[in-house]
């Protein structure tokens, strides 16, 4: 096949291609030049000189040398946009509570005037345009390669994050409002499932199979939260003495361990939907083997992800407090128990979910089988 016939037989994928690459292109530079569009003055750092400020001495004898800059910046919105502004800042080598800015970074700052002279106070590096450059680029390769599935994806996960936010309100200093958040996990699984998976049998049953799992799992933490008692819930890093803490470390546990559930048990459902659209006379042996072998491939990697999605976000402070003179059983047993607890729970709903999700598709799907003799 010649470049042209290629070209030709291709033409929608490169259509879409060029389209996505297009896409891009003009949201980055939306992404990146769209200052006016904030209340708040950003300012853009054109001219940067350094100077030695000395050395730092941890309580662990460890030194490091520290600087200040000496910045001048142009304002890009608000009233003294085009005006010219300086100010120092001072970080350490390490840049563990400071920042080094360097020249082309675009801060948020808050201008004052005095006696002819602009002063920039409240400064905070400005990171939004590469968060919001990612979640660009996520929906639009969700939208190239899915086309239709991935617009329903993006339109899930808003619906989310919005019923999550508004239902953040009902967290008082007494309760989380647990009848409310039980509602936001059974919109959660219902919304995503139906707009991922469509209207199907198989989806009655992944969303039958999610609330199932996530119910016993509750239980199976009541009953050993009282056979066991309390986790020094004091210990946490968000720790307010006002807030109920014990009911927000459980629930956080039971939405850390929702996605994983719900993914098990479309896969299980739509794999027994397509045996028995294949294979109407399937037998419940056969049915059952070939659930057995899926639990056997997707257990060990979903656990797996579990694991490193927990460990991801408590890394770095987890080499931060080992640099600082902690020991790693410390570390493990008192900073990061929290984690290890709700990895255990998502562990535990992994487990359960894939046998519970299998047994409710044979029911849900048991017309099209028949018995072993």
């Amino acid at each position: 096949m010649n470049f042209k016939a290629l070209l030709k037989s291709n033409k929608k994928l490169i259509f879409k291609f060029c389209l996505l690459i297009g896409c891009f292109l003009i949201m980055t530079l939306f992404i990146f030049n769209n200052e006016s569009f904030y209340k708040r003055t950003i300012i853009n750092i054109t001219d940067i000189s350094t100077s030695n400020a000395g050395v730092n001495t941890s309580p662990t004898d460890k030194t490091e040398n520290t600087f200040v800059q000496n910045i001048k910046a142009k304002i890009l919105n608000g009233k003294y946009k085009g005006h010219t502004v300086s100010f120092d800042n001072s970080y350490s080598e390490s840049e563990i509570t400071s920042v080094k800015y360097n020249k082309g970074d675009k801060l948020f700052a808050s201008i004052k005037k005095s006696n002819d002279n602009l002063t920039a106070t409240n400064i905070s590096p400005k990171r939004d345009s590469f968060l919001f450059l990612l979640i660009g680029m996520v929906m639009l390769l969700l939208i190239f390669t899915s086309g239709r599935l991935g617009f329903l994806t993006i339109i899930s996960v808003i619906i989310n994050i919005c019923s999550f936010i508004y239902c953040m309100n009902f967290i008082t200093e007494d309760s989380v409002n647990f009848p409310v958040w039980i509602c936001e996990i059974i919109l959660f699984t219902v919304v995503t499932l139906i707009l991922v998976s469509g209207f199907h049998l198989k989806t009655l049953g992944a969303i039958i199979s999610t609330l199932v799992s996530v119910l016993i799992i509750a239980a199976l933490y009541y009953v050993t939260i009282y056979a066991n008692g309390d986790l020094p819930y004091d210990m946490q890093q968000y720790e307010v003495a006002s807030l109920p803490l014990k009911d927000i470390f459980f629930l956080s546990s039971l939405l850390g361990l929702l996605g994983a559930v719900m993914d098990n048990a479309i896969t299980i459902n739509t794999a027994v939907s397509e045996i028995v659209a294949t294979s109407p006379s399937v037998s419940y042996s056969k049915l059952v083997n070939s659930i057995y072998e899926i639990i056997y491939d997707v257990m060990g990697t979903m656990i797996n992800v579990l694991f490193f999605a927990y460990l991801s976000s408590s890394l770095p402070i987890i080499i931060l407090k080992l640099s600082n003179g902690y020991n790693l059983i410390s570390v493990f047993t008192i900073d990061y128990i929290f984690d290890i607890v709700r990895f255990l729970i998502g562990s535990i709903g992994i487990v359960i979910s894939l046998p519970i999700s299998g047994i409710i598709a044979v029911l849900l799907f048991k017309k099209g089988f028949r018995k072993c003799e």
